[in-house]
């Protein structure tokens, strides 16, 4: 079998995928060495390593007798590259082989195998020159011009292109950037110079105060009558509004106390009174004008707190007040409960010990204008305080 018909059979082979890649580069390169009637090129044989190959085609040998095969058009056709010689040292390796295979077909494109052969008298640019000595190839030879210049401005290539054309704009730039910064700074330097000479000063003062950050909650007392004052509910009217820690004089000159009580709370050793006290105006809770006082009285124990109620309430009594026994709804037994109702006023007290302290609740209406009304603001005020002081 002819080595073209050995390649058409591995090529219907692989076609039919009676055979992989791999084993039909390696069969269609032994029938090509075989073809050839040399070994496949190895590398032992190659000489050095860097020689560079050329291609030529070879022609036949010399005429052939007998009957001519059959040129097959679509086979492989092998063409061994042909080396310059002496006779025709201008011959080129490198240009295209033109390879005429006869007749064609639809089917005629098929790859032409082409055999590197090694050169020979190294690399040839064109005829020896004299000594014998062949020219080394162009990047051997460390001749780096290409043309008459010695370093062309398009041979340059990487960053020096840009060091060489923006480093002139890049200082421009800084340059720039510099007398701005300095210009920037000498102008904000002269106007708060001039802003200090001038009336920059209330400026300054005025955002120095707005600045001044602001407490939202008071620090805590530590006199303990100011505790007393702090847990005091706030009454149940705004206007007139009083909060005091007060001695005796005070008391009367507010008409807080009378004369005779202040008199008991002395004989009690009751130095001062926190107190808080308001009056409302007509409103959702009722269409009255109620007057709303509560002071707590500090005594040394528990039992001279209760001996202080009893003598309060006595002195009550003995002004009129009436002392109601029934609790009103909510309250606690222990809290005395009076009330005074008459054409010019109307009074509703409670009191009560809690703890060391002697507290008293005293909401009035002067003149008379609801009665319920006053009953209402009462014990909202007392319940409030019990939170606070509750009754023992």
């Amino acid at each position: 079998m002819a080595w073209q018909d050995e390649l058409r059979e591995l090529d219907n082979a692989l076609a039919e995928g009676r055979i992989s890649a791999d084993d039909y580069r390696r069969r269609r390169d032994e029938v090509l060495s075989g073809s050839a009637g040399t070994p496949a090129p190895s590398p032992l044989n190659q000489g050095a390593a860097n020689a560079p190959f050329r291609w030529t085609a070879t022609p036949p040998s010399g005429p052939q007798s007998g009957p001519q095969p059959v040129v097959n058009p679509d086979a492989t056709q092998v063409v061994t590259p042909q080396a310059p010689t002496a006779a025709n040292p201008n011959a080129n390796p490198d240009a295209t082989q033109v390879v005429n295979t006869g007749a064609r077909n639809p089917d005629s494109e098929r790859t032409q195998y082409v055999r590197p052969v090694q050169p020979q008298g190294g690399w040839q640019a064109g005829p020896p020159q004299q000594g014998g000595s062949a020219a080394p190839p162009p990047w051997l030879s460390g001749d780096n011009s290409f043309g008459s210049e010695s370093n062309p401005g398009w041979v340059s290539h990487g960053p020096e292109v840009f060091d060489e054309e923006s480093s002139g704009a890049g200082k421009k730039i800084l340059i720039v950037l510099l007398v701005v910064l300095v210009l920037g700074g000498i102008g904000t330097g002269v106007y708060f110079l001039v802003n200090r000479q001038g009336g920059g000063g209330e400026a300054t003062q005025a955002q120095s105060t707005s600045q001044t950050p602001t407490t939202t909650s008071k620090p805590k007392p530590t006199d303990p009558f100011e505790i007393l004052l702090d847990q005091i509910p706030q009454p149940g009217g705004k206007k007139d509004l009083k909060v005091e820690v007060a001695k005796g004089p005070r008391l009367l000159e507010t008409k807080m106390l009378d004369q005779a009580e202040i008199d008991l709370l002395t004989a009690a050793n009751v130095t001062n009174v926190p107190f808080k006290s308001g009056k409302k105006e007509p409103d959702q809770f009722g269409p009255t004008s109620d007057e709303f006082s509560v002071m707590v009285f500090p005594t040394q124990s528990e039992q001279e707190a209760t001996t202080l109620v009893a003598k309060l309430k006595a002195y009550q009594e003995s002004q009129g007040l009436v002392f109601i026994k029934e609790p009103l709804p909510d309250m606690p037994l222990s809290l005395i409960f009076e009330k005074k109702v008459n054409n010019d006023a109307a009074i509703y007290r409670g009191l009560w010990a809690s703890g060391k302290n002697v507290v008293r609740v005293n909401v009035q209406q002067v003149p008379v204008s609801g009665e319920a009304a006053l009953s209402g603001s009462y014990q909202r005020q007392t319940q409030a305080v019990l939170q606070s002081f509750p009754a023992q």
